[in-house]
């Protein structure tokens, strides 16, 4: 979008964007592309967190649920079969960076999909500035693997609290939402485990409610320490650096 103090005129509606999240045949290309080893999962949190919500199950691939998610949207379909809600059809723009191979037919089979249902994917392959494309906001959609270090306790305020959706930050979506503000500002507060929990819970539920983006799937990884470090701690969420002292130091006499 070029006017971003307007409503995006297409992805502004949670049941636009939910319908287009049933379109991506997750379960297909984790199969496919990774020969099932990773978990499919919809919460912002790390799929090891205690706090991912398990009792919201991941959304299905269901072209069935995103056309009457379109109709209930307003977006029926004409003679040709494509839809439309006035002068706007269901499309979104994809970008992936150039050299973004491993996307680009897993892309594909969204973009046939789509058509199906009478809703267009376009997929556009940019050279380079992908990174300025994110910072403005501009667009409609971009695929990217984000790797998150292993935290004990990950902030995800700058990612989707209102505050930083106007401003270079990682909210990327843009998202503003009070509810959703709420539950972020909560888990920065130093809780209970118990009450951590249950203010993660409600973010998650919140989250799904609005689909800001989607999560495909997180891939295994596997790290090998050295023995020259020491203090090496497995927690939760995998090894954090910061637990790390070396070995020489440690047994230094």
């Amino acid at each position: 979008p070029d006017d971003l103090s307007k409503p995006h005129p297409v992805l502004s509606d949670a049941r636009v964007r939910t319908a287009f999240a049933h379109l991506y045949p997750r379960e297909g290309i984790l199969a496919e592309r990774e020969g099932g080893l990773g978990v499919i999962h919809d919460g912002p949190f790390d799929f090891r967190d205690p706090g991912r919500a398990t009792s919201h199950a991941p959304l299905p691939f269901d072209p069935a649920r995103a056309a009457a998610l379109f109709d209930e949207a307003g977006f029926v379909r004409g003679k040709a079969g494509r839809r439309a809600r006035g002068d706007h059809p269901p499309r979104m723009a994809v970008f992936v960076p150039a050299g973004g191979n491993y996307w680009t037919e897993p892309l594909s089979y969204f973009r046939s999909e789509a058509r199906k249902v009478g809703a267009e994917v376009d997929v556009k392959v940019i050279p380079s500035g992908l990174s300025q494309l994110v910072s403005s906001r501009k667009f409609d959609a971009f695929i990217a693997l984000r790797r998150s270090s292993p935290m004990v306790a990950p902030d995800l305020y700058s990612d989707f609290h209102s505050s930083m959706a106007r401003i270079e930050s990682s909210n990327w979506s843009g998202i503003e939402d009070a509810e959703l503000d709420r539950h972020l500002e909560r888990l920065r507060m130093n809780l209970a485990s118990e009450d951590r929990l249950a203010a993660q819970t409600a973010l998650a539920k919140r989250f799904l409610e609005l689909r800001p983006l989607m999560f495909l799937y997180s891939r295994p990884s596997c790290i090998l320490v050295s023995r020259r470090w020491a203090n090496v701690k497995v927690r939760e969420l995998g090894i954090w650096y910061k637990d790390f002292v070396l070995r020489s130091i440690l047994e230094r006499p």
